[in-house]
C-alpha cells in the first residue's frame, strides 16, 4: 500500500520535472511491512537450513534476504522471538530440516507441531 503511493507521487514528480528520471530510476522502493517481513522470514528459512537453527545469526539473515541485521531486528526483535517466528515459519511451510533441529532441541513450537509432520521431519534425518 506505502509503495503504491510512492510509486505514484514519485510518477508525478517525474511528470513534473521536479526530479529527474535518472535519479529516481536508481532509487529503492520501500517495501509494505508485512512483505518484508515474509520475506525476511523466507531467508531466515533459508539461513537455518543452511546453517543450522540455532547456529544462524542476524548477520546470515540479512545477507540472504539481502538487508541490514538492523532491519531483521526490527521486524522479528530479539534472537529468542526470531528463533520462534523461522520454526512456526518453518512448519508451516513444512521444512523438515529445521522442524527436525527444533524436535531435538526441544523447541516449544516444534514440539506443537502436528505429529506426522514431527515424525517425516526426524525420518528425513535418517535417511
Amino acid at each position: 500500500m506505502k509503495s503504491t503511493r510512492w510509486r505514484t507521487h514519485v510518477n508525478t514528480l517525474r511528470k513534473t520535472a521536479i526530479i529527474d528520471r535518472s535519479v529516481t530510476d536508481d532509487m529503492a522502493i520501500r517495501m509494505d511491512p508485512a512483505d518484508r517481513r515474509a520475506e525476511i522470514l523466507d531467508a531466515a528459512l533459508r539461513a537455518a537450513t543452511a546453517v543450522g537453527f540455532m547456529r544462524m545469526t542476524r548477520d546470515d539473515i540479512a545477507r540472504a534476504a539481502n538487508t541490514s541485521p538492523g532491519l531483521v531486528s526490527a521486524r522479528l526483535g530479539t534472537m529468542r522471538k526470531l528463533r520462534d517466528a523461522v520454526m512456526q515459519h518453518a512448519i508451516k511451510r513444512e521444512a523438515l530440516q529445521v522442524i527436525a533441529e527444533g524436535v531435538a532441541l526441544r523447541h516449544p513450537h516444534a514440539l506443537k507441531a502436528p505429529a506426522d509432520l514431527q515424525a517425516r521431519a526426524v525420518r528425513s534425518l535418517v535417511r
